[in-house]
């Protein structure tokens, strides 16, 4: 499954949508009629606007790289191709039902920026490595996306395959005071 794949089939899982295509249809009439710009989508998730649009807000300020979206947005900037590392990324900032989702699109575009050769997206990880370190404050140490975002925390934050974490431990050792391959 590709990435694009991928982020479709969570933004389908999470929002229960059964019309996909009435909700690309409204998507696409409200945004050929808006005028909300990217920032203003952290507006939009405190809103009472329908949950696939929330999905989609949460898709598009996540997202590595705007250039690639399952979905119509156009207000992106080729200087700045996402915005995950702004100061406002804060899991708690996310609506309650869609912090699975949003773990789960962290645990995905981390790979999809370790993958690019782009410089610029992947300054991604650097926010990513954020929501990743406020989602293991929250979440239950024996979760399993708990796990899952531990694995894809980069090190050094520099995106580099070799420094994903081979010698860290996971959530569950850290609470046995073991650390994998740390000499200890």
């Amino acid at each position: 499954m590709t990435y694009l794949e991928r982020i479709q089939h969570l933004l389908v899982g999470f929002v229960n949508l059964d019309g996909a295509s009435e909700e690309d249809r409204l998507w696409n009439t409200w945004h050929e009629r808006s005028t909300v710009k990217t920032f203003d989508l952290d507006s939009l998730l405190r809103s009472d606007v329908r949950m696939g649009f929330k999905a989609r807000a949460i898709i598009v300020l996540l997202a590595p790289d705007l250039r690639t979206l399952p979905f119509r947005w156009d207000d992106h900037d080729h200087q700045h191709p996402n915005y995950v590392s702004s100061d406002r990324r804060l899991v708690k900032n996310f609506p309650q039902e869609l912090r699975g989702l949003v773990g789960e699109l962290v645990c995905h575009n981390v790979e999809h920026a370790l993958d690019q050769q782009d410089e610029k997206v992947r300054t991604a990880l650097f926010g990513y490595n954020s929501l990743i370190l406020q989602f293991l404050a929250m979440l239950p140490e024996d979760d399993d996306l708990a796990d899952r975002l531990f694995s894809r925390y980069q090190k050094s934050g520099s995106g580099l395959r070799t420094n994903r974490c081979e010698n860290a431990s996971s959530p569950k050792q850290r609470e046995a005071g073991s650390f994998a391959g740390a000499g200890m």
